[in-house]
């Protein structure tokens, strides 16, 4: 739901102002599958315009009512598919009559955004294929770039999973995602020993969350930033031969995450992580995205959040 906040400014990653739907040539369309919410008075808004006989016919035909949310949905076809999808991949909505007539989540998705107190984080989810794409061609595509924001921003769209968390830490989720984001983001060392570095951080904020000393937490990540960046420890970390459990759950997470679905005996057998399996799958999935080096990076600073 909408509300009134003070944040002073945007923080996106580079490939965010870029983004744009690819219509017809995306791969994977989101206009299937999906159960589409409109107001009703959105959908008389449908109704009155001026458009051809076709999808005023569309418009008649393609709502029904939703009880568990008091509203209107668009119907989809036998195949699970929008009927305003035409042939050419597009929307016949907004191909007619713009943008004003879709429904907020197909003018808003893959966007979104969080709220972190002096700052709005302003993303998109990689369940869209060309977000994924823009992040892995890319390796410079999660560097972090800051706007102001519009003082006729007034209200802005928060995610539930940060807003609504009842959570003292989370007073300092500004300081939080800095941290962990500059531990993810550093480039001169691999992702595998940085992510050793922010599981041995969050390991020690955690220790003093669970004893209730929040406000020790500034105290804490500032303790911790030279501890981590010990020159002695990068090289024993780079030298060493990554833990395989580690690099094996991080691969299947972020499978997860990509496919949504269970891929963990995909990464170990019986519980216990398989080499082969985890360098099979490695080089399957570098050789799709071997465009980058930094692919992987972005992956893990994309899925990046501050829940303590």
């Amino acid at each position: 739901m909408g509300k009134k906040v003070f944040a002073q400014f945007f923080k996106q990653p580079k490939f965010y102002k870029d983004f744009h739907c690819i219509g017809g040539n995306c791969p994977v369309s989101c206009c299937h599958n999906w159960n589409i919410d409109y107001k009703f008075d959105d959908v008389e808004k449908l109704k009155t315009a001026e458009c051809s006989d076709n999808l005023k016919k569309l418009i008649n035909e393609s709502f029904e009512y939703y009880s568990k949310r008091d509203c209107l949905v668009i119907k989809l076809t036998d195949d699970d598919k929008c009927p305003f999808h035409n042939e050419e991949g597009l929307c016949a909505i907004q191909k007619e009559l713009g943008e004003g007539y879709l429904s907020n989540t197909c003018k808003v998705y893959p966007r979104k955004l969080m709220y972190y107190g002096s700052f709005v984080l302003r993303s998109c989810s990689i369940s869209c294929p060309h977000v994924l794409s823009m992040i892995c061609s890319d390796e410079d595509s999660m560097d972090l770039e800051t706007t102001l924001i519009s003082k006729n921003a007034e209200n802005v769209m928060m995610d539930s999973d940060i807003a609504n968390i009842n959570n003292p830490a989370l007073q300092f989720r500004e300081i939080i995602f800095d941290f962990f984001y500059e531990i993810l983001s550093e480039k001169k060392r691999s992702i595998e020993t940085s992510i050793v570095l922010g599981a041995l951080a969050a390991q020690k904020l955690d220790e003093y969350i669970k004893l209730g000393k929040y406000d020790r937490i500034p105290e804490v990540i500032k303790y911790l930033k030279p501890q981590l960046n010990n020159p002695s420890q990068i090289v024993k970390l780079e030298s060493a031969k990554t833990n395989l459990s580690l690099k094996a759950n991080f691969s299947a997470g972020l499978i997860h995450f990509l496919r949504n679905t269970d891929v963990y005996k995909s990464v170990f057998e019986k519980g216990i992580p398989s080499e082969e399996k985890y360098n099979l799958g490695m080089e399957n999935f570098k050789a799709h995205f071997n465009s980058t080096n930094g692919f992987l990076r972005n992956i893990a600073l994309r899925q990046h959040r501050t829940t303590p």
